[in-house]
């Protein structure tokens, strides 16, 4: 029996503050890929205030292949995207 190869791909999204404009994106590219089901976003919480959180988990809601990861607080971009290739 030959097993088939599913290519998955994550799309990773670091935002901080002031990112309504990249939120409108990611859902904007959530839309393009809603068919493809071989994604998933990788959002990385550096530093949102509580109303930007918010929007990112209702955007998370609506996507079930969206995974958010909270950093303790803003950290620069190469430890946020180390924080990301972890996950």
């Amino acid at each position: 029996m030959l097993k088939q190869k599913i290519n998955l791909f994550s799309i990773i999204f670091i935002i901080g503050n002031s990112s309504d404009i990249l939120i409108e994106k990611i859902s904007t590219i959530r839309k393009r890929l809603l068919k493809k089901k071989k994604h998933e976003f990788l959002i990385i919480d550096n530093g949102l205030n509580s109303i930007e959180r918010q929007k990112i988990y209702l955007l998370k809601n609506k996507a079930l292949n969206t995974r958010i990861i909270t950093l303790a607080k803003k950290y620069d971009f190469d430890t946020a995207l180390i924080a990301a290739l972890d996950n």
